[in-house]
């Protein structure tokens, strides 16, 4: 977030303000849907599940940087918490999808979220500044996400599935970093890297396989995923993006889309497909684990033979993998539409003027916030 000259400190600053709210919002947002007898229970699991709700919320925030204050910002990121964790209680207790790095709940909701809310807040004058000391900073930020991605989809699962996330992980991120110097290379020409391509394209494969990432994919097969992600990725930087822009109206400051969007819209199509292909031979009795919904019903004479070999399975949908497939495929759309129409609604909201106090500016200083110190300066963004 710091790739903006004069917004790289309001970037940072704002990203730790809202990652904070958003953590406790989320808290209180997952008991509201699994509180019992009246009490709210915190924990690890807990704790891992409203950072994971953080991020949704600065993804969208990467759509809109720079051109709306602290107030709006806050204001989007409590209504995008609600709509976040009612898509993924739709998505994980009621269709019983699995989604393993967050794909589709986190990078699909969060980009078209974003898109959406910066669609109603479009302004007609709206410029870029960079500087190499901003990018530099920038281009750090990737290396941290890069490093810990892997961590990052296997935050979720235990076992023979967290194994796989990672090493599947691990090597999309390999092969898309790859992919991504040399496309990078062949659009600039002369020798040159578009530092904004590394960035951003490079991580795109952490995206991509985060739905496959626990699946039975084989290494060349993680490593088509990272490569492919990495195409999308580059391709919507250079072309998409001023597409959209001039077409669309929609402003993507950090480019969410080609990031986070259009590769968790191809990790869900992934699960969707690997969902079809996956075998109880190939997974033995670890296919209930990673689709909780294929397992016997309760009571029933198969998930006794199974309770029989010491196998702790709890009782789910009896689906089989293509009703599995088709319910993953709804959870894509179900998440496609609620972000949409939430970031939609939440712009119209936000460009009412008692979110924008024109008399009050807040900035975030090296060291400390400030208040009126300094005179409003418009962010702009003009994509040539």
């Amino acid at each position: 977030m710091t790739f903006l000259k004069k917004y790289a400190f309001n970037g940072v600053g704002f990203n730790l303000l809202l990652c904070s709210l958003t953590i406790q919002w989320s808290f209180i947002m997952q008991n509201i849907w699994k509180m019992q007898s009246g009490v709210m229970h915190f924990g690890i699991v807990s704790m891992v599940e409203a950072n994971i709700a953080s991020l949704a919320v600065l993804v969208s925030t990467g759509a809109v940087l720079g051109r709306i204050n602290p107030l709006q910002l806050i204001i989007m990121s409590l209504i995008e918490t609600v709509l976040y964790s009612l898509n993924k209680e739709l998505g994980f207790n009621t269709f019983k999808v699995t989604d393993a790095g967050n794909s589709i709940f986190v990078h699909v909701f969060g980009a078209y979220f974003g898109l959406a809310v910066s669609f109603s807040l479009y302004q007609s004058e709206f410029s870029k500044i960079n500087s190499g000391k901003s990018n530099l900073f920038s281009l750090i930020g990737t290396l941290f996400l890069w490093a810990f991605w892997p961590s990052y989809n296997s935050s979720g699962i235990l076992g023979n599935d967290s194994h796989r996330a990672i090493v599947n992980t691990y090597l999309a991120l390999v092969s898309c970093t790859l992919t991504t110097f040399g496309l990078s290379s062949l659009l600039e020409g002369q020798n040159r890297f578009n530092i904004i391509h590394i960035q951003n394209a490079s991580i795109a494969g952490g995206v991509a396989i985060g739905t496959v990432a626990n699946m039975m994919i084989q290494p060349y097969g993680a490593m088509l995923v990272g490569l492919a992600a990495s195409i999308l990725s580059v391709f919507g930087y250079a072309f998409l993006k001023p597409l959209l822009a001039r077409k669309l109206k929609i402003q993507d400051t950090c480019g969410v889309h080609n990031l986070h969007g259009l590769p968790g819209v191809m990790g869900g199509i992934l699960g969707v497909i690997l969902t079809l292909k996956a075998k109880e031979s190939h997974y033995g009795f670890g296919i209930y684990e990673l689709f909780p919904a294929l397992a016997p019903l309760e009571n029933s004479t198969d998930l006794y033979e199974i309770h029989a070999d010491y196998v702790p399975i709890d009782a789910g949908k009896n689906r089989s993998t293509s009703q599995q497939a088709v319910y993953q495929l709804v959870a894509l759309v179900s998440t496609l539409a609620i972000s949409i129409i939430g970031g939609l609604l939440t712009g119209v909201l936000l460009k009412l003027r008692i979110w924008d106090p024109s008399e009050h500016e807040y900035s975030c200083d090296v060291n400390f916030w400030k208040l009126n110190e300094y005179p409003k300066q418009r962010q702009s963004f003009n994509i040539e």
